[in-house]
């Protein structure tokens, strides 16, 4: 009896330590980081916690996600090494843009958010971790393309002047974004994307789908002034309702398709200089987001992505 006792403990023993080396093991090398079963899984957990709607995508295709946002951290994270050093990032700004992702979870301070965290198997410290390489990679792109930023002034005062002073329309928008080589490309990937949004919805295929680095949260961008649109995103736009999503709008690295969730007209005095920076400020950033985009296509070229 005492022989079978053991037996059974014995064999219990390796189950758990096959069970331990399976969750354990590497299944992918970038140059010299790995990312092993552990890291999907976390990435995984990040993913649902601060996107409470991700828990509705299947679970492998939630966790291919998973492994190409964390694929993408990694390859950001080696380039920002050779060029800066990781801890040197203003703690105000990642307090900033760590209470800005907590308030969008209705937590209004950081043991609060902290606690929530630990309730999702997930440590503060690795959420900064996160936002850190995201900040600084910002911050890269920032110094090298700043001045390759075009903005037309002239345009923008006359486009304030011609629109209506006292309505302003704002749009809650959603975005797809992609990229096809060619015109068989671009026909094959809308097909899919279209089918996909018919078949899943819009949220869920930004998370397959789109490049951009909204679509670890669906796509979702924040409300956005008419006046800070481009003429042609926002003729696309004025074909639609709420509800609805465009046809893809050309942009300058590829193509993109926006979904109008919500939408309104708000009544104001508007104070001309204020626009024009607020414009430019819009208009700054979504050129310095086609440069990420490009600048990580280029990179990633040259590294080295071995399957285990």
């Amino acid at each position: 009896m005492i022989k079978i006792k053991f037996i059974i403990f014995f064999l219990l023993i390796i189950f758990h330590q096959k069970s331990f080396a399976v969750e354990n093991k590497i299944i992918l090398k970038i140059d010299n980081e790995i990312i092993t079963t552990i890291d999907i899984k976390n990435e995984y957990r990040y993913l649902t916690t601060l996107n409470k709607n991700f828990k509705e995508i299947e679970k492998n295709k939630a966790l291919k996600i998973a492994k190409n946002s964390i694929i993408k951290e990694k390859i950001k994270k080696i380039e920002l090494e050779k060029n800066i050093n990781l801890d040197d990032i203003n703690n105000d700004v990642l307090d900033q843009i760590l209470k800005n992702i907590y308030n969008k979870l209705n937590i209004y301070n950081i043991d609060d958010f902290e606690k929530y965290l630990n309730n999702h198997q997930l440590e503060l410290d690795y959420v900064q971790d996160k936002i850190k390489i995201e900040t600084l990679w910002n911050e890269l792109i920032y110094k090298k393309y700043n001045s390759k930023i075009k903005i037309n002034i002239d345009q923008i005062k006359e486009e304030i002047i011609k629109g209506d002073k006292n309505k302003l329309k704002s749009y809650l928008l959603s975005e797809i974004v992609f990229t096809p080589k060619n015109k068989k490309e671009f026909e094959s990937q809308v097909y899919i994307i279209n089918n996909s949004i018919m078949k899943n919805g819009f949220e869920k295929t930004a998370y397959e789908y789109s490049i951009s680095e909204t679509a670890n949260n669906g796509g979702k961008l924040d409300w956005i002034e008419e006046n800070v649109l481009n003429k042609s995103i926002l003729e696309n736009l004025n074909k639609i309702t709420v509800g609805k999503h465009t046809n893809p709008i050309r942009i300058p690295q590829g193509f993109i398709i926006l979904k109008i969730e919500d939408m309104q007209k708000t009544e104001k005095d508007i104070d001309f200089n204020n626009e024009i920076q607020k414009i430019i400020k819009f208009r700054t950033n979504e050129q310095l987001n086609q440069f990420s985009k490009i600048f990580y296509e280029k990179i990633k070229k040259d590294i080295e992505i071995n399957e285990l």
